[in-house]
């Protein structure tokens, strides 16, 4: 994580929604762990289904949910490029509860947002930017 840079708030900034996750929603990657979801979509909209295809010029968000506890997480964003992986740390889940982190990246491949709680990986999600 050295070669990581704090995440600049022009590419992922942090918004809490108040919005409850009903139970089942298991929107993540295969390697989640147990208790979290996270996933990305197309829209701001705390009601936007996850996709894993987003055009250059639409709004993207990632969201995450802690369903058991409040929790600190960091979440990571690697867009195209080498070493090009930027963190917001130290971020605050309350339980049950929907945060969203809007994405501005408009750079075309593709990209992977990370969620850590107590430095261990929880949850991660694949998506690409279009260029159209």
């Amino acid at each position: 994580m050295a070669s990581w840079r704090v995440l600049a708030p022009a590419v992922l900034a942090l918004v809490a929604a108040a919005t409850v996750v009903r139970p089942g929603i298991a929107l993540g990657s295969p390697e989640r762990a147990a208790g979290y979801t996270g996933y990305v979509a197309c829209s701001n909209s705390k009601t936007a289904p996850a996709s894993h295809s987003c055009g250059k010029n639409e709004k993207k968000a990632a969201f995450f949910v802690s369903e058991n506890a409040d929790v600190r997480y960091d979440v990571c964003l690697k867009v195209p490029g080498p070493d090009d992986k930027l963190c917001a740390r130290d971020q605050q889940a309350k339980k049950g509860k929907k945060i969203r982190n809007i994405i501005t990246s408009e750079k075309p491949g593709k990209h992977t947002v990370t969620w850590y709680v107590d430095d261990k990986l929880v949850d991660s999600f694949t998506f690409r930017v279009r260029a159209d």
